[in-house]
């Protein structure tokens, strides 16, 4: 966890004098406008997109839950629920084993490639 903060502090002090700390600021709203759901001509020139046309987990759950997961904020925990699951059941899978055993690297390469697509928000 400490080279994950090293690596966030050196990386916000590196955004500050290319966007400014407004830019850096208004980046979270930024991409909570993204996922509002408007889709007039504006807000794509924007960069906002339809989540169920992406190849994604997010995109599954979009598509397919539609309306029987709710609203916008709870499909969204949902996604972060099965993310958060997909990525602990990928780790706990690829770990070394009891006995010392180790599985088989292109196995589990392949295991966590398809997991950080399906979890990943910008393919």
């Amino acid at each position: 966890m400490l080279g994950f903060a090293i690596v966030l502090v050196l990386l916000a002090a590196v955004s500050v004098p290319v966007v400014g700390l407004r830019g850096l600021l208004q980046y979270p709203t930024s991409l909570l406008e993204m996922n509002s759901g408007s889709r007039s001509a504006t807000d794509v020139a924007r960069g906002n997109f339809r989540a169920e046309v992406m190849p994604d987990l997010r995109g599954v759950i979009y598509s397919f839950g539609g309306g029987a997961v709710g609203n916008t904020r709870t499909r969204l925990f949902v996604v972060a629920l099965l993310s958060l699951g997909l990525l602990f059941w990928s780790a706990w899978r690829c770990s070394p084993r009891p006995d010392g055993s180790a599985g088989t690297l292109d196995l589990e390469f392949a295991l966590n490639a398809l997991v950080a697509l399906l979890v990943s928000f910008h393919l």
